[in-house]
């Protein structure tokens, strides 16, 4: 709609001008604009790409996330819970002891992947429709239990996500490892 207005606008001053040389600078000056709109990128859009990385560490794990991301703390009762933000994503997550792996998930809805690396068991949630299901991710440490069934450990999750958002998280997910 804007660009036929452009064109109207266009037409009505060029055909009114008196001066050829007139009508010429407003022909290029039209062009211009024209080239300038159509060519504006949107800074304002969120970049998904996991590239320019930084490390934000909670807990016991650190993670790379694009630079864009920010680590917000907050106050839990029992454990230490927080969120981090960036590119339209909401991560929330929880460190504590009461902080236990997904259960009973339905793989019809779910993809999980579930993996061991040194002492470190993961568990990666991937809803197969992120726009409804959440993707979550819960880590924990072999080595680090209070007892044989409690262990301190991390989840984390978003919901309501787009395809390409759901991706990066699930590259954010797979670069946490174990600080030392």
């Amino acid at each position: 709609m804007f660009i036929y207005m452009l064109l109207f606008i266009y037409k009505t001053v060029v055909f009114n001008a008196d001066n050829l040389i007139m009508k010429k600078i407003i022909k290029i000056l039209f062009v211009l604009v024209a080239i300038l709109i159509t060519n504006c990128s949107k800074d304002d859009e969120p970049s998904l790409e996991y590239t320019n990385l930084k490390t934000i560490e909670i807990k016991d794990y650190k993670f790379e996330f694009p630079s864009q991301f920010q680590l917000i703390e907050e106050q839990g009762i029992d454990s230490y819970i927080g969120r981090v933000v960036g590119s339209g994503i909401e991560l929330k997550f929880d460190f504590g002891v009461y902080t236990e792996p997904y259960q009973d998930l339905s793989n019809e809805r779910f993809e999980i992947i579930f993996e061991t690396f040194d002492s470190v068991e993961r568990q990666i949630v991937i809803g197969k429709n992120p726009k409804e299901d959440f993707t979550g991710m819960h880590i924990r440490d072999l080595n680090n239990s209070i007892d044989s069934e409690h262990y301190i450990s991390l989840q984390m999750f978003t919901t309501e996500i787009s395809q390409e958002q759901q991706n990066l998280v699930v590259q954010i997910f797979k670069s946490a490892v174990l600080i030392e």
